[in-house]
């Protein structure tokens, strides 16, 4: 015999009120920018130009220098008032923001001393191309998301 199910009758109080990480997907058109731009002091980084026909608190970003210049601004907001100037922080969407980063996880990843010469242009002889400043030239179809075993994350 199965046991009774009581169905509720009004909502539950949330038990995690604050998450400090949340990914929001779904088929485009769906809602997911339209809910966001519903948050209280949500600050949107927006970094496709989708929120024009949308009442948000909205930044633009194009460039991972764009991003880090963000959160520059929001960390001296910081230090003059003492408290966050936003409750969340919205960025959409992931897809642009991988291929924004790409350049930049190629930098981080060749800091590493197993390839400092990873995703750089050599010649036929397999020697470096250089700029006219004398540093060596990356290559724009190296991608960290090809390494193996996920060694570009």
């Amino acid at each position: 015999m199965a046991k009774e199910i009581t169905l509720p009758t009004e909502r539950q109080k949330p038990q995690n009120y604050n998450p400090r990480l949340l990914v929001v997907f779904g088929l485009p058109k769906s809602g997911k920018s339209s809910a966001m731009a519903s948050l209280d002091n949500n600050l949107i980084i927006d970094l496709e130009d989708g929120y024009r026909s949308l009442e948000v608190m909205a930044v633009q970003a194009r460039t991972v220098s764009d991003l880090f210049g963000i959160r520059d601004a929001i960390q001296k907001k910081i230090k003059e008032t003492g408290k966050q100037p936003y409750r969340f922080i919205t960025i959409d969407n992931a897809t642009r923001l991988e291929e924004m980063c790409l350049g930049y996880a190629a930098v981080l990843y060749r800091k590493l001393p197993m390839a400092a010469n990873w995703g750089l242009l050599k010649d036929k002889n397999g020697m470096l191309i250089k700029d006219k400043n004398g540093k060596p030239v990356p290559d724009p179809k190296a991608d960290v998301r090809t390494l193996p075993n996920g060694s570009g994350y």
